[in-house]
């Protein structure tokens, strides 16, 4: 069975990365936090814990760990310096508004903000999942997602760096999975929109792979445990890059943790000018219509 099955047809880089590598390691001085407060949600998961501890390497001076189980971000955090711990559910407008409201009377500022909070809903069709069930996954997905963005641009003057955990799935068809796809998808789309009301408040969309289970955390849809190879620090490590200004000019746009980061910056030019990574009808739209083939 070829691990790379689910993987390698989805490429943008020729380089397939899966694990750790020298551009985006925490440990890079190139990626240093040092002075930065960023707030990690769902960092209480496999993606979370592991984008906490990538910032807590780097040296933020503070990782706020964001969370509905207390006990779960206590654990995490137990083994990082400088880590706080702010349980809240982050579908709650209240208690999204107290968290931001915290970190600003604490620190005075915020650098960065990963959104790796998600729901998955794939075990039941459409006539079968409940309303509720369904409309969960834009609750997490989608008005988590919102909130965080709100609060961050009204409370922290509109710039910083916002990276959101997405999925591939947005762009596939598969049956069970109306309600992620679709909601990852507007997740998505709200991250280009974002940058259109604030150009300093840059939103990053990424796909994390299928992540391998550690410390008990990881894949949760058993058919592709076995493909699941892909390290959760990478996804740590990629929003440390996507936080300095090397990746100004990939603000908006979506990202895998499997692509290379310096084959993407070597071609940043017809990233941008082409749209490559971005939601859209890619046929060519105009008064003439589309120039078919034949």
């Amino acid at each position: 069975m070829d691990a790379d099955a689910f993987t390698k047809p989805f490429q943008l880089t020729k380089v397939m990365r899966r694990g750790p590598y020298a551009a985006i390691d925490p440990e890079n001085p190139s990626l240093s936090a040092a002075g930065k407060v960023v707030i990690v949600t769902g960092a209480g998961g496999g993606v979370g814990s592991k984008v906490a501890k990538a910032w807590s390497q780097a040296g933020a001076e503070a990782v706020v760990l964001v969370g509905r189980s207390a006990d779960a971000l206590k654990a995490v955090a137990g083994s990082l310096p400088r880590a706080v711990v702010h349980p809240a559910d982050v579908t709650s407008e209240k208690e999204v508004e107290a968290l931001f409201v915290s970190v600003k009377e604490k620190y005075g500022r915020l650098d960065a903000l990963v959104n790796t909070a998600g729901t998955m809903h794939h075990d039941a069709g459409i006539q079968d999942i409940s309303p509720g069930a369904w409309w969960q996954d834009f609750e997490t997905n989608v008005k988590a997602t919102f909130l965080t963005t709100h609060f961050y641009a009204k409370l922290f003057g509109g710039s910083g760096t916002i990276v959101n955990i997405v999925s591939l799935a947005a762009f596939l068809s598969a049956p069970s999975m109306s309600s992620y796809s679709a909601a990852k998808l507007a997740q998505i789309k709200f991250g280009e929109l974002v940058g259109l009301e604030h150009p300093a408040l840059r939103v990053f969309s990424v796909h994390p792979g299928l992540v391998e289970a550690e410390d008990g955390r990881g894949m949760v849809v058993p058919n592709f445990t076995p493909f699941a190879k892909d390290k959760a620090i990478l996804t740590g490590g990629l929003s440390l890059f996507l936080a300095t200004p090397r990746a100004d000019r990939l603000a908006g746009t979506f990202l895998s943790v499997n692509w290379d980061v310096d084959e993407i910056l070597s071609h940043v030019d017809e990233i941008v000018e082409h749209k490559l990574l971005t939601v859209g009808v890619h046929a060519q739209l105009g008064p003439n219509g589309h120039p078919w083939s034949a």
